[in-house]
């Protein structure tokens, strides 16, 4: 699988707060769910994290040396105190549970004290599982030959920074290294995209697109 843009996490975007140091989800996130559901087995799954930031990059490079020593992978992962949705909290209090095991998180400070707060550490095969490639989906292509493609592309919060034009140029790049039944991911709503093959069409409306 690939993961276009997971980027880096070090403050709450709705409340500001900083208190952890920087981290990255979603490429864990995802393989964690993949266990999780049966779609996947562990040790069997190989993430592929392209992005455009040297700061991304980087520390997924510094966690895999790490992890290549034997070190965890610990991350943080606070809740806020406003009401979530029964099927976000019980996710929330389940996720890591196939790539590690809960430790002791950093506590908030007393300014924050209705925040609950909990962490995970990933193992260092998840982390090792987890490749990143420095790669503009926009404008460059990537060689999946050798890996006879992706069952799985993810891109989550990434098209709505492109306009149309660009928006067509990522996506045949990305229609080029799908598997013919592989799934591209995104949470992003395109509009009509007349550059594009008619089979890509299909993300337009359901934000989900199968390959082939």
């Amino acid at each position: 699988m690939a993961v276009i843009g997971s980027g880096l996490d070090f403050t709450d975007k709705g409340f500001g707060y900083d208190f952890y140091p920087l981290q990255t989800l979603q490429p864990f996130a995802v393989y964690d769910s993949l266990i999780r559901l049966g779609l996947a087995e562990p040790g069997k799954i190989d993430i592929t994290a392209f992005d455009i930031s040297r700061e991304v990059l980087e520390h997924l490079r510094r966690a895999r040396d790490r992890a290549k020593t034997g070190e965890n992978y610990v991350v943080q992962l606070p809740r806020e105190s406003w009401p979530w949705a029964a099927d976000a909290v019980d996710y929330w209090r389940s996720f890591g549970s196939e790539i590690g095991k809960p430790v002791a998180s950093i506590q908030p400070p007393v300014a924050l004290k209705d925040l609950e707060t909990r962490a995970v550490e990933i193992r260092p095969d998840v982390i090792l599982s987890c490749k990143p490639v420095d790669l503009n989906i926009v404008f460059e292509q990537f060689d999946g030959s050798a890996m006879g493609g992706f069952d799985l592309i993810i891109g989550t919060n990434l098209f709505l920074y492109y306009d149309e034009l660009e928006q067509a140029l990522a996506l045949q790049n990305i229609s080029t290294l799908l598997k013919p039944a592989g799934f591209l991911l995104t949470n992003d709503w395109l509009p009509h995209l007349p550059q594009i093959p008619d089979a890509l069409q299909r993300i337009h409306t359901r934000a989900i697109w199968r390959g082939g």
